[in-house]
Order: structure tokens, then sequence, then C-alpha cells
């Protein structure tokens, strides 16, 4: 079989006239655009050549939708037909503690992202949280192994998650000073920040606010060794 080549591969979630006065993506041989974030996942369009695919994918980020984009290109050269690709990302699942959706009983919304954090991922998480149109409730311990980096990273995060977050919950003391720097910086209220000496604790403390139309983002989980 002969190699797969493609020009250029491009990711936009502007409105259709700005995509298409945007050269480099109108250069594109693949365009996923109108991202829209759903309460099951993502909605989005793919452009392939002169094709437009309606895709729906159980599985939030949009850095995910970028690697998707790849397999989409290999099974369109492999033949595959507009309906085959659609069912096949229709059956992509999420992977547990990486920004795993979930629907809990109340009607709330929480995203799992407890597997592991770092800044990148931080921000992707609180990326998609914004997307959300809902109240949002992070709770999250800080981000751990920067070293001498620590204090200034998790102030900066603090400050990311004040522009996204209606409550916020900190759990343990390691770097919530840092945190609370970023969210006063940010003037986030500070009587909707919380803390919590452990995750059972932050866990009843943010089931106080679930309202049937909230969702939480959880980011990061620490053994219960860390302080």
């Amino acid at each position: 079989m002969k190699n797969v080549k493609l020009k250029k591969i491009g990711v936009s979630t502007n409105l259709q006239d700005e995509v298409l006065n945007n050269k480099e993506l109108k250069q594109s041989v693949l365009i996923a655009e109108n991202i829209t974030i759903t309460e099951t996942g993502m909605n989005f369009i793919v452009k392939l050549n002169h094709q437009k695919i309606d895709l729906s994918l159980k599985v939030l980020g949009k850095h995910n939708i970028t690697n998707l984009m790849l397999a989409i290109a290999v099974a369109h050269k492999l033949g595959l037909t507009e309906e085959q690709i659609r069912r096949g990302v229709a059956k992509i699942l999420d992977i547990p503690h990486r920004l795993e959706l979930k629907r809990l009983t109340s009607g709330d919304l929480l995203i799992d992202d407890a597997y592991n954090s770092n800044v990148e991922g931080f921000r992707n998480a609180l990326e998609v949280l914004k997307g959300y149109k809902r109240k949002r409730i992070v709770v999250t311990p800080r981000i751990i192994d920067l070293g001498k980096d620590s204090e200034i990273v998790n102030a900066e995060i603090g400050y990311e998650i004040a522009k996204v977050a209606d409550e916020v919950v900190i759990i343990k003391e390691t770097n919530k000073k840092a945190l609370l720097r970023g969210l006063v910086s940010c003037e986030f209220n500070k009587n909707h920040t919380y803390y919590a000496k452990s995750f059972k604790e932050a866990q009843k403390k943010y089931g106080e606010f679930l309202d049937g139309n909230s969702i939480i983002l959880l980011e990061n989980d620490l053994p219960e060794n860390y302080t």
C-alpha cells in the first residue's frame, strides 16, 4: 500500500465565514470545525476535501479531536464510507479518570480528571469546563512534582481557575496558599473558596453545591500520605 500523505490537518472552532477567510485552513486537506461540548461529549464537523461529516464523540478535549483527525484521514484513504467513519467515532469511549464525563444521580455532571495532572492537562480540563453552561465547581489538591517552580505554577493555575469556576474546593495544605494567591489575583470571591483535608471531606463539601445544574471538575488525585 502506498504511503498516506497529508498536506495539512487543521482544527478550528471558528464560525464558517472565519474559517473560509483563514488561508492556512483553506489549504488543509482535513479540517475539524464547529466544535461544541455536549452533555455526553463533543459534536463537530469534519471537512474532508469537499465532504462534510457530522460527528459525535463521547470523549472530551479538543486535543483529542486533533489526535482523531489522523485516524479519520487514514480511514478515508482506506475507502471507509462517511457512515462507517461516523459509527466508528461514536464507539470511542473515554479513558477512566482522564476527562471522564459522568452523570450523577442528582442530574449534575462530573468530569473525572483525577488520574494525574500537569499544567497543560489542567488547562485543557478548564477549557472543557468553560464550555458548560452550568454552575462550575473545581476540586483539586494542586499540581505536584514541579520542584522549585511549584508555587509559581500553582499560582498561575489558581488564576486560570478563577476565570472559569463559580466554586473552588482546595484539598490539603501544600500549595494551598499558592492556589489561593492566584485566585485572589483574578479577584475571585474568597467566600466561594473552601478547604478540605481529604477527598472524602471535599466530596461532602461539593455535594452541598449540587442542584441538578452543576458540573464538577475533579482535577488530580493524591494518595492520602501527601499533605
